[in-house]
């Protein structure tokens, strides 16, 4: 199974610190808003806390559908265990 993080929180993606940037132009014109500096506290909440599948993931058949079921029922009764554990570096 191919689990990503989640992705990161659209305001704090590149093309809104860059003001020459895709963001801003879509607007017609240099935004004043600087979306990165703030303050989306749901946002960030649901990019640190969400888990993201791959596609292929989620194309199979009812036995897969229940391997990644029983995997996420694994993480919930475990997830106490796997809050301790530090994150790889990547």
């Amino acid at each position: 199974m191919s689990l990503t993080t989640a992705y990161p929180p659209l305001h704090r993606l590149e093309m809104f610190k860059d003001r020459s940037s895709l963001g801003p132009r879509l607007r017609g014109k240099v935004s004043k808003i600087k979306y990165n500096k703030q303050k989306f506290p749901v946002t960030d909440h649901l990019a640190a806390n969400t888990l993201w599948f791959n596609t292929s993931v989620l194309m199979g058949n009812q036995a897969d559908a229940n391997s990644v079921l029983e995997a996420l029922t694994k993480v919930a009764k475990y997830a106490a265990e796997v809050a301790k554990v530090d994150a790889p570096e990547w």
